[in-house]
């Protein structure tokens, strides 16, 4: 049951972005990078944390056999070396990529299955610590991180006078 309520994040997750990106997308650019003391300071860099975090989930799970596949193109993405790096200035550009990293997480979403989101899952952080635990708390993880930056983002925008609409999960999802 687990795998299919990953699946409907992952289809919230891209329905939430669309949203979150169209708004952000109303904003002139100087509003949208302006620091607003927010913990990754701007929308924009909010956004771009979001990405940076996914990328570094999304290739440690890439290191799982039953993923490699349905992953493998995720090194076709910049590597990252930090929580906060700017890996796309360019709002457009950052929107373009943000749209196929949504596709791939719905491609990744797909291929979960019991079996693999109750297995173990290894891997070393960004300062080489070992963490282990079952791999759909992981799962988990990598979709409440998404929800909880996006609220931030979200917080931003609705204090510049930006509207992203309903975000709720069931709202959202029965939207299709």
């Amino acid at each position: 049951m687990q795998h299919l309520q990953f699946q409907a994040f992952a289809d919230y997750n891209r329905r939430m972005n669309q949203k979150l990106y169209r708004a952000a997308g109303s904003l002139n650019p100087e509003d949208r990078v302006r620091d607003c003391k927010a913990f990754f300071g701007s929308v924009q860099a909010t956004l771009q944390h979001i990405m940076v975090a996914d990328l570094i989930w999304l290739r440690r799970f890439q290191s799982i056999p039953a993923l490699s596949k349905v992953l493998s193109s995720i090194t076709q993405y910049p590597d990252i070396e930090s929580l906060d790096q700017t890996l796309y200035p360019d709002f457009s550009e950052l929107t373009a990529v943000r749209e196929r990293l949504d596709q791939l997480i719905i491609e990744f979403g797909q291929t979960l299955s019991p079996e693999l989101v109750e297995s173990t899952f290894r891997y070393k952080n960004m300062a080489g610590v070992e963490f282990e635990n079952v791999f759909w708390v992981y799962v988990a993880h990598f979709f409440n991180h998404q929800t909880h930056h996006r609220g931030q983002a979200t917080t931003l925008l609705t204090q510049m006078g930006v509207d992203v609409g309903v975000t709720d999960f069931p709202h959202v999802i029965k939207e299709r």
